[in-house]
């Protein structure tokens, strides 16, 4: 048989239990740091409506942490995640302002100027013509909403829309060229809390 390979001590492996005690401790360390980071971006969330996290949130600062509802110029009724579901590709609708319990109801606006949900932290995302739903932050330009006078903007260069002009409870919206009608103008309200 061949003589076996030597292999200078300084150069050799550490056995098995030592190889996993070392990775154990790396992964311990990257959960504190990943927990720190989470516990440091929860407690910048401007609102207790903040269930989930996501990965690419931007911090939200704007306005002074205030929420506040997207209000339509065309009826008065107020942008929501239907049912208040806090899962992605959840709807947008339309529906009257409940002040007692506005969940799904609030927005605020990241450092950037972006539109997020105070329910979740996501954001609307609405390819043309299709229906807007929540979606997380991402470098899609479909999810970029921004204010921009009375209008609702996304980078795409598309505007926040009610489909056909609808006026019931529960009106999808959309994502369309700017054409100049009221389905189409919102407005900022601030949400102030009451004290207890």
């Amino acid at each position: 048989m061949g003589k076996e390979l030597e292999v200078p001590e300084e150069t050799k492996l550490p056995d098995v239990g030592k190889r996993l005690s070392i990775i154990a401790a790396i992964a311990y360390a990257g959960c504190g740091v990943f927990a720190l980071t989470s516990l440091v971006f929860l407690s910048l969330r401007p609102s207790s409506y903040a269930t989930t996290s996501q990965s690419n949130a931007t911090e939200p600062v704007v306005l002074g942490d205030q929420l506040f509802f997207i209000v339509s110029e065309m009826n008065g009724k107020v942008v929501a995640i239907k049912n208040a579901d806090p899962n992605i590709s959840a709807e947008i609708v339309m529906t009257s302002r409940n002040l007692t319990d506005p969940k799904g109801q609030l927005w605020y606006l990241d450092k950037e100027g972006y539109i997020h949900s105070a329910l979740n932290g996501l954001v609307i995302t609405a390819k043309f013509n299709g229906t807007a739903r929540m979606a997380e932050f991402s470098k899609d330009p479909d999810s970029h909403w921004k204010f921009q006078n009375n209008l609702i903007v996304n980078e795409a260069g598309d505007v926040l829309d009610i489909r056909f002009r609808s006026q019931v409870e529960g009106a999808s919206l959309t994502a369309f060229k700017f054409h100049g009608t009221d389905n189409e103008r919102w407005r900022m309200e601030t949400f102030k809390q009451r004290r207890g």
